[in-house]
Protein backbone atom coordinates (compact mmCIF):
# COMPACT_ATOMS: atom_id res chain seq x y z
CA UNK A 1 0.00 0.00 0.00
CA UNK A 2 1.61 3.18 -1.10
CA UNK A 3 0.18 6.48 -0.58
CA UNK A 4 0.67 9.46 -2.09
CA UNK A 5 1.83 12.60 -0.51
CA UNK A 6 0.69 15.96 -2.15
CA UNK A 7 2.67 18.81 -0.66
CA UNK A 8 0.17 21.49 0.77
CA UNK A 9 0.75 24.33 -1.99
CA UNK A 10 1.05 27.66 -0.39
CA UNK A 11 -1.91 29.37 -0.50
CA UNK A 12 -2.87 32.56 -0.17
CA UNK A 13 -6.10 33.88 0.84
CA UNK A 14 -7.65 37.30 -1.00
CA UNK A 15 -9.06 39.45 1.04
CA UNK A 16 -12.68 40.59 -0.61
CA UNK A 17 -11.95 44.06 -2.03
CA UNK A 18 -13.40 46.77 0.17
CA UNK A 19 -16.30 47.78 -1.56
CA UNK A 20 -16.57 51.83 -2.74
CA UNK A 21 -18.06 53.99 -0.42
CA UNK A 22 -21.25 55.13 -1.40
CA UNK A 23 -22.13 58.45 -2.98
CA UNK A 24 -24.21 60.60 -1.36
CA UNK A 25 -27.70 60.82 -3.76
CA UNK A 26 -28.34 64.44 -4.06
CA UNK A 27 -31.69 65.76 -3.09
CA UNK A 28 -33.72 66.13 -6.43
CA UNK A 29 -37.23 68.09 -6.40
CA UNK A 30 -40.18 67.84 -9.38
CA UNK A 31 -40.40 70.68 -11.42
CA UNK A 32 -44.16 71.59 -10.11
CA UNK A 33 -42.38 71.61 -6.63
CA UNK A 34 -39.76 74.20 -7.35
CA UNK A 35 -42.68 75.96 -9.14
CA UNK A 36 -44.48 76.26 -5.53
CA UNK A 37 -41.27 76.85 -3.51
CA UNK A 38 -39.87 79.87 -5.59
CA UNK A 39 -43.24 81.10 -6.50
CA UNK A 40 -42.85 81.13 -10.28
CA UNK A 41 -44.29 79.46 -13.53
CA UNK A 42 -42.93 76.53 -15.50
CA UNK A 43 -41.58 78.81 -18.29
CA UNK A 44 -39.50 80.94 -15.49
CA UNK A 45 -38.34 77.44 -14.24
CA UNK A 46 -36.84 76.40 -17.82
CA UNK A 47 -35.61 80.40 -18.30
CA UNK A 48 -33.64 79.86 -14.77
CA UNK A 49 -32.21 76.32 -16.10
CA UNK A 50 -31.35 78.24 -19.71
CA UNK A 51 -29.23 81.02 -17.82
CA UNK A 52 -27.56 78.57 -15.17
CA UNK A 53 -29.25 79.40 -12.14
CA UNK A 54 -30.97 76.05 -11.67
CA UNK A 55 -29.48 72.92 -12.15
CA UNK A 56 -31.83 70.11 -14.09
CA UNK A 57 -31.42 66.61 -14.34
CA UNK A 58 -32.86 64.07 -16.51
CA UNK A 59 -34.31 61.09 -14.48
CA UNK A 60 -35.05 58.40 -16.99
CA UNK A 61 -36.67 59.25 -20.83
CA UNK A 62 -39.27 61.82 -19.84
CA UNK A 63 -38.56 63.01 -16.58
CA UNK A 64 -36.78 66.04 -15.18
CA UNK A 65 -35.54 67.49 -11.52
CA UNK A 66 -34.00 70.24 -10.54
CA UNK A 67 -31.19 69.72 -7.98
CA UNK A 68 -31.69 70.97 -4.20
CA UNK A 69 -28.55 72.15 -4.16
CA UNK A 70 -29.23 74.82 -7.01
CA UNK A 71 -32.19 75.83 -5.01
CA UNK A 72 -30.37 76.24 -2.28
CA UNK A 73 -27.82 78.55 -4.15
CA UNK A 74 -30.36 80.35 -5.32
CA UNK A 75 -31.99 81.47 -2.08
CA UNK A 76 -28.82 82.36 -0.44
CA UNK A 77 -28.21 85.46 0.48
CA UNK A 78 -24.75 86.10 -0.80
CA UNK A 79 -26.41 84.96 -4.01
CA UNK A 80 -27.48 88.46 -5.47
CA UNK A 81 -26.02 88.29 -8.87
Amino acid sequence: MTTTHTPTANITRLEKPAAPKPTAIPKLYRISEVMQQLSVSRATIYRMVAAGKLRLVKVGTQGSRITAESIDALLSPDASQ
